[in-house]
This record gives structure tokens, sequence and C-alpha cells, in this order.
């Protein structure tokens, strides 16, 4: 019975010790976050005409981008960068179009999307606007030859 009250005690003791030293690192811990910029997050997907060019539907991807991104700056005046990602949707088959991450300083010295807009390459043929077969990309040709002995992975056992 006495080691139990012994260890019940230094417990308290431990715990009680914590306590107060925990809400100053807390405390800091929330000064942190509050300086922590605002980002807003947008994922939208969107259902094209099939009837539409690749190009088209690119281009409606950057207006409904553009469009979201302006009214999520108008929304909230807390918010000081968004990431927005657009899918497309054709028959069931879902691919990303774009994605760009824009701050707002940015967005209102030059409110143009297509500066920080990156775009995925294969997208087109994931949606069926191309065949596989079609030549659309570059061929890809190896700028060097490297023996497998050369890679710094390569075991030979």
């Amino acid at each position: 019975m006495g080691i139990h009250r012994g260890i019940v005690s230094a417990t308290f003791l431990i715990l009680t010790g914590l306590s107060a030293i925990a809400p100053p690192v807390f405390s800091q811990i929330q000064q942190f976050e509050t300086q922590q910029p605002e980002l807003q997050q947008i994922d939208l997907i969107f259902s094209p005409n099939t009837n539409q060019s690749f190009e088209d539907v690119l281009e409606q991807a950057e207006s409904i981008a553009s469009n979201s991104v302006d009214e999520g700056f108008a929304k909230n005046p807390d918010i000081t960068q968004i990431y927005i990602r657009i899918f497309g949707d054709i028959k069931g088959q879902v691919a990303p179009l774009l994605f760009s991450k824009v701050y707002r300083s940015d967005w209102q010295t030059e409110p143009k999307i297509d500066r920080w807009i990156r775009y995925f390459d294969n997208s087109g043929l994931l949606l069926g606007f191309y065949n596989s077969s079609d030549s659309f990309l570059p061929p890809i040709t190896p700028t060097s030859t490297i023996r497998r002995e050369d890679d710094p992975g390569f075991r030979d056992d």
C-alpha cells in the first residue's frame, strides 16, 4: 500500500509541475498559429461538353479558376493565399486540368490567373481528347546513356 501511495503522489507532483509549464507553451503555440497566413484550398470539378476542343476546355478551366480566386479574396479579407485545383469530368473519367497558388498581394498587383497556373500534361489524353497514338507530345530522347554499373544503386550480387 505504501508503494502505491508513493507512485500516486509522484504522479500527482509530476502532473502538477507539467500543468504549471504547459500554459506558457500553449500560448506561444497559439501566437505562432495566428501569425501563419490564411490559406484557402479550392477543389472544383466541372464537366465540359464532349464536342469542345481540349484547348477550349483549358480556357474554360482558367476562367473558372480566375473567377474562384477573385471571389475567394473578395469574400474573406483574412485570406492571404488561395490554392486552387480544377478537375475535368467526362463520362465519369476525372483528371486534373490545372492548379495554381495565388497570393493576395500578387492578385492585387496583377489579377491574371495565367501567370500562376500549372497544367497537367496528360489530362487531354486521360479525358479522351487525344488517342494514345496521336503524337501531340514531342518524342523523348535520352540525353545520355547510363550504364547500370555507374548507377549508385546498382548491386552485382
